[in-house]
């Protein structure tokens, strides 16, 4: 799957997460662009050689890194596994 394919469906999974979960008390009305942030971050990682699952794993957890792996037809990574560095634009880091 090309990196834009998984771009358009992660987007897709997360507006549908954050449109669910705003209808909870408590919801962060910011989510939504924070997603998407974290989005443009692992898809910059996947063009660098990470994995999907490792990208995905290390920049998202619980119930949203389930949607997400489901929606681009990955298995969810080990919660707690990783720590997020990004390795795109503004890190030094190489993947």
């Amino acid at each position: 799957m090309k990196s834009e394919e998984i771009k358009n469906k992660l987007i897709a999974a997360a507006a549908e997460y954050a449109r669910k979960q705003a209808k909870k008390k408590g919801y962060n009305p910011y989510a939504l662009g924070i997603y998407l942030n974290r989005i443009e971050e692992i898809i910059s990682d996947i063009e660098n050689g990470a994995g999907v699952q490792d990208a995905l794993g290390a920049g998202f957890s619980g119930t949203l890194l389930n949607h997400l792996a489901k929606a681009v037809q990955v298995s969810a990574a080990e919660s707690g596994k990783y720590f997020y560095e990004p390795c795109g634009k503004k890190s030094t880091k190489k993947c």
